[in-house]
């Protein structure tokens, strides 16, 4: 079905000039197919009657008749047209053909406008030239013609005010690749290093956030200022904040409350919070809180104490009690936990020896932060040694006189 069709008539079969008809009827249909019919029997309308009167036989198309429909198509629409017609119509009822047809470079309706475009479909490359214009073809958008690139290529070349330009352009771009040699070796020769997998542990400090303030009981107001309350002793004293370690200005401060020894964390805080007090004072002193601590050592294990602090409470459950020297300064010692510690003199009445009794904080509840291993696999490159000539310059050592 690829050859074109001759005006030998016995050139083929009856059987094959059926299935171009059937085919032909398939892909334009009944009614374009009696078109062409009717036009080739107006044609030869006389000619026709007369044989079939003769003959006795039904008015039919001959074969020579029905090669003339498809030369009447090819005359329209092309030969390469009729074959791809043909050849999709045939697809349909038969298997498709092994071979896709060749475009016929001679047809004046299947001349395309982009002459290179034929060159390159006809297979007919001949010329260095018409080489590269397919190859530049396949590189370059199919917008461009490249055979007018080349064209103005050769003709600016002949010309002197083109030639010299391009000249020092070449020898720009020589100077340029030569100097950049190293470079594009590095990247030509570079190959992606072997990656091994290493395991790397590293460790995180977890904290889990706790409450700002302890929850307030029904009807409980926050007082103002800071205070230290401790129901079983019914003590309910201000805590003085001292900016200074002097005990004299200290023992001064104790006739307005008790007081925060400088240096140690604020009430509420991770840290060692002390505060001190009086257990009992000269008898012509008169200050209010001369006797604040005199039943310090009446608290027992469990028993609590409440710090209301910046507008903030927090509660303290006792856990022990010590006995010390008065100038043993371990108890002001920081913790990594929340913890109150108060203190006053012992026996009641003299300052022989410091009662210091120590609590926990217990509400806001508080978290110690805890310390997670995490393993996570990471690609690193395998170390390689380096070896004489794995540079540019070094690879070339091999040219060069000893």
């Amino acid at each position: 079905m690829g050859k074109k069709l001759s005006n030998n008539p016995h050139e083929l079969k009856l059987s094959e000039l059926e299935e171009v008809v059937r085919a032909f009827r398939d892909a334009y249909g009944e009614k374009k197919l009696m078109e062409y019919l009717r036009s080739i029997v107006r044609n030869a309308e006389n000619k026709v009657e007369k044989t079939a009167k003769k003959a006795g036989k039904k008015l039919e198309p001959t074969i020579s008749e029905l090669e003339d429909i498809f030369k009447i198509f090819e005359g329209d629409h092309g030969h390469q047209k009729l074959l791809d017609s043909i050849a999709q119509a045939v697809g349909k009822t038969a298997s498709p053909p092994k071979t896709p047809p060749i475009k016929d470079v001679q047809s004046k309706e299947a001349q395309p406008e982009n002459e290179s475009r034929v060159i390159y479909q006809s297979n007919e490359i001949k010329t260095a030239s018409q080489k590269i214009a397919v190859w530049l073809e396949k590189k370059m958008p199919k917008n461009i013609d490249m055979r007018k690139v080349i064209k103005f290529v050769k003709q600016s070349w002949q010309q002197k005010k083109y030639r010299y330009p391009l000249v020092a352009a070449s020898l720009f771009l020589g100077i340029y690749l030569l100097f950049n040699l190293p470079l594009y070796y590095a990247r030509w020769s570079w190959k992606k290093p072997e990656m091994q997998k290493t395991i790397v542990k590293t460790q995180e400090v977890v904290q889990k956030k706790s409450a700002d303030s302890a929850a307030l009981a029904p009807g409980e107001v926050i007082p103002a200022g800071n205070v230290l309350v401790i129901p079983k002793l019914n003590v309910n004293a201000p805590i003085v904040m001292a900016d200074t370690t002097d005990e004299n200005k200290v023992h001064d401060e104790l006739h307005n409350g008790v007081v925060h020894y400088d240096g140690t964390v604020a009430p509420g805080e991770v840290g060692n919070s002390f505060i001190t007090g009086h257990s009992s004072n000269y008898w012509w002193d008169t200050g209010k809180y001369n006797y604040v601590f005199v039943l310090l050592d009446k608290l027992q294990p469990g028993d609590q104490a409440i710090i209301y602090y910046n507008g903030k409470k927090f509660v303290y459950t006792m856990r022990d009690a010590v006995v010390v020297q008065p100038n043993d300064m371990s108890v002001l010692a920081p913790t990594d936990t929340p913890v109150l510690s108060l203190m006053t003199c012992t026996p009641a009445g003299t300052s022989l020896r410091r009662l210091v009794v120590h609590f926990d904080r217990t509400d806001p509840a508080y978290y110690k932060p805890t310390v997670v291993t995490k393993e996570k696999v990471v690609e690193t490159p395998k170390t390689t040694t380096t070896t004489k000539g794995s540079s540019f310059w070094d690879s070339l050592s091999g040219l060069l006189p000893n």
